[in-house]
């Protein structure tokens, strides 16, 4: 089953961390950040503006690694996988090694 994003939303697979000693041993990693990473596996189809759906930026597109806000939108799992599903706006930044076309930073 394909999960689709409603509205301005993002579909996020959060990546998971752990911890190794300096002996081997793996540590649990406590959740105490307000940031995660994740890759974008879905992006919903846009927000409601003056009665026209406006698209996410362009730069929130599938495959994209992802710095978001854990505290906004919702923590699920389904088939045994996590997921994270936010809104547009609790984006922080789109981690990149690239410079992303068409992206204009505002001066």
């Amino acid at each position: 089953m394909k999960l689709i994003p409603t509205m301005d939303r993002v579909l996020i697979a959060p990546q998971t961390t752990e911890a190794k000693s300096s002996g081997g041993i793996i540590l649990p990693v406590h959740e105490d950040t307000k940031h995660g990473i994740g890759e974008i596996l879905a992006v919903g189809y846009g927000r409601l503006a003056d009665g026209n759906y406006v698209s996410l930026h362009e730069s929130l597109q599938v495959g994209r690694k992802v710095l978001y806000r854990r505290q906004g939108g919702d923590e699920f799992r389904h088939d045994g996988v996590n997921y994270h599903a936010v809104w547009e706006r609790d984006i922080v930044a789109v981690l990149s090694d690239a410079a992303i076309p068409g992206l204009k930073i505002p001066r």
